[in-house]
């Protein structure tokens, strides 16, 4: 049947709380009997009709036959995991600096956003602070860019990742 309109509203209650996810696709059982064997077709659906969830595992599972309830057990244990991993700001540092260089961020206003470094500032859910030079110049694809490749990097599956943007101090000249 797919994702119905309660569970997209139970999403964005996920979302908005900024809370790690599995998604946990029960039943698969019946979706055998109908025919329906190919985990990675249904994957792929249900990421079209939930595309803002795309950094959640998903597990096909039956309670019924028992299927996979072991892959979600494990799912959970490695998204809870990622959600309160430490990562270190050298490495931290070296993804971003690296991403900035790989993909320049847009101009905005005549200005292009430049990222001096970040901190992770808490885990659960993963907050880091970029310290920037215009917080303003940033675009939410530049944003997402630098997300994706943090989750790349550190294997960030199912954990919410917060970025803030601070302007880096200037010091005044005596």
């Amino acid at each position: 049947m797919g994702p119905t309109i309660q569970d997209k509203r139970i999403a964005g209650k996920i979302l908005e709380a900024n809370k790690a996810c599995v998604l946990m696709l029960n039943k698969w059982d019946l979706a055998l009997k109908e025919g329906i064997t190919d985990e990675k077709k249904a994957a792929d659906a249900v990421r079209q009709m939930m595309p803002f969830l795309s950094f959640a595992p998903i597990v096909f599972c039956s309670n019924v036959s028992g299927y996979n309830i072991r892959k979600t057990v494990a799912a959970i244990d490695r998204v809870a995991a990622s959600a309160s991993e430490k990562l270190p700001t050298g490495i931290l540092n070296r993804t971003i600096e690296a991403a900035a260089k790989k993909t320049l961020a847009p101009m905005v206003r005549g200005k292009r956003l430049k990222i001096y470094y970040g901190l992770q500032v808490s885990g659960n859910p993963q907050t880091i602070r970029l310290f920037v030079n215009d917080p303003k110049l940033v675009t939410p694809a530049y944003l997402a860019y630098i997300e994706r490749n943090l989750r790349a990097r550190f294997g960030l599956e199912g954990a919410p990742i917060r970025i803030f943007l601070k302007a880096r101090a200037r010091k005044e000249l005596k």
